[in-house]
């Protein structure tokens, strides 16, 4: 029987002993460590299903929550490349081309940067993997396998995407099952790199689809905690309602990833906190309109600054906490944004916050733009933590960025501003009690 490891890679960050910035102190490494929010990747999960439907044996390890034990052969290793952990991959494709594993990767970045990708694996996968891993499947075993097999973006059905393989979830693995119900967005973000998979065209699954997923991870999971990894769960309102009224029968308690807009329909939020959502992350990206503008295709970011604040208190007036994500670093940022930022995040009273570097991403319009104005100081992808400017800052010098941002990370997470935000909260849910 052919055995199968599909393997997700650790990001190793900068430099050896720092997992997210080479500048910053350990107390900082380990408050961003503490506060990163990581889930096993449900892709790894689809492709295990298919592998097992063939009958073949597949273990799947993440290195953020097992380590690999080499001493297991395996015919084929098959690896998940993002940019952040692309270099250990390259490092693991070694080693088991040295121990006579067949290695095969894919992901955003082999999907991006094939070539490179080509360099150190013996066939790649581009684009989505539901069709191009069952046809590698079949020609491995016939041992004619390809150099590469390519999915056009944003062209799998998802009703042929097969229930993922919860049970082989490992038994040490103590976070949010993910449960993908939809693929894209609509807005067409400038450091999107998903889209090179996803394309901008927005693809759900059927509300039985999803229904049947939650039920086989129940089935073969205790944990009733889940993460629903869509881009944009709340995007299409009237799929969103409908899948809020199924979720209300399973009391589960679930997190989600939306934009600004959920926050403006007191109906759907209703229903949302009635089916389990007790958080959602909101990519508001900035405080700054000037920077919002042309971040996305359509102008939706700033043509919703406006409503920033109240769509926040919406949401947590309902009990939901919002977990607010923002980039600094973008080309109308000064000095003054860090402390626009604070003042924001507390005067709001986000439940969580999430304070980025703007990365361009390869594969993303940024990445573009950036590499033809001759802004990017290094293409050395262990860099690329989302938390280590690898651009040059335009109205300032890197040190100082550096400086003003490590201070901003640290204040945000002092006990008594975490304090006072979880008190503004407290404040929105007995307003909405009170009428």
């Amino acid at each position: 029987m052919c055995n199968i490891l599909l393997l997700v890679p650790k990001s190793p960050g900068p430099v050896l002993g720092k997992r997210w910035n080479s500048s910053w102190s350990e107390e900082l490494e380990e408050i961003v460590t503490n506060n990163y929010w990581y889930t096993i990747a449900n892709g790894v999960l689809v492709l295990g299903a298919i592998a097992k439907k063939r009958g073949l044996h597949v273990d799947i390890v993440d290195e953020e929550i097992t380590n690999i034990d080499y001493s297991i052969h395996y015919d084929i290793v098959a690896m998940y490349t993002v940019t952040p952990n692309v270099c250990r991959c390259y490092e693991l494709a070694q080693k088991y081309k040295e121990l006579d594993s067949y290695v095969v990767l894919g992901g955003v970045h082999a999907t991006v940067f094939s070539d490179e990708a080509l360099q150190h694996a013996d066939t790649i996968l581009i684009g989505e993997s539901e069709y191009t891993w069952n046809t590698f499947l079949d020609d491995f075993q016939k041992e004619i396998p390809q150099r590469e097999y390519r999915q056009e973006t944003g062209t799998v059905n998802l009703k042929d995407s097969p229930i993922p393989l919860f049970e082989a979830i490992p038994s040490n693995y103590d976070g949010m099952i993910p449960i993908q119900t939809a693929r894209g967005c609509p807005h067409g973000c400038q450091f999107c790199d998903l889209r090179s998979l996803y394309g901008n065209s927005y693809r759900g699954k059927s509300i039985k689809q999803v229904q049947s997923e939650i039920e086989k991870t129940l089935q073969v999971n205790q944990s009733k905690n889940i993460y629903f990894t869509d881009d944009n769960l709340f995007c299409v309102k009237k799929r969103a309602s409908n899948m809020m009224e199924m979720l209300q029968e399973y009391k589960l308690s679930w997190v989600t990833n939306t934009d600004v807009s959920f926050g403006m329909d007191q109906e759907l939020i209703k229903k949302a906190s009635k089916a389990g959502c007790r958080r959602v992350l909101i990519g508001l990206e900035s405080v700054n309109r000037s920077n919002l503008i042309d971040l996305d295709q359509h102008n939706f970011k700033s043509k919703h600054r406006d409503c920033y604040e109240e769509a926040i208190e919406n949401i947590q007036g309902q009990g939901i906490g919002v977990i607010g994500s923002f980039i600094v670093g973008l080309d109308a940022d000064t000095e003054e944004t860090f402390s626009e930022i604070y003042e924001f995040v507390q005067n709001t009273g986000l439940s969580g916050v999430n304070i980025t570097v703007n990365t361009p991403f390869p594969g993303t319009e940024m990445f573009q733009t950036m590499k033809k104005n001759n802004r990017i100081q290094t293409f050395d992808w262990g860099q690329y933590t989302i938390f280590q400017p690898v651009i040059s800052i335009k109205n300032m010098p890197t040190d100082v960025f550096q400086d003003q941002y490590a201070d901003l990370l640290l204040k945000i997470h002092e006990p008594e501003a975490v304090m006072a935000r979880k008190n503004i909260m407290k404040e929105s849910i007995k307003k909405r009690l009170n009428g």
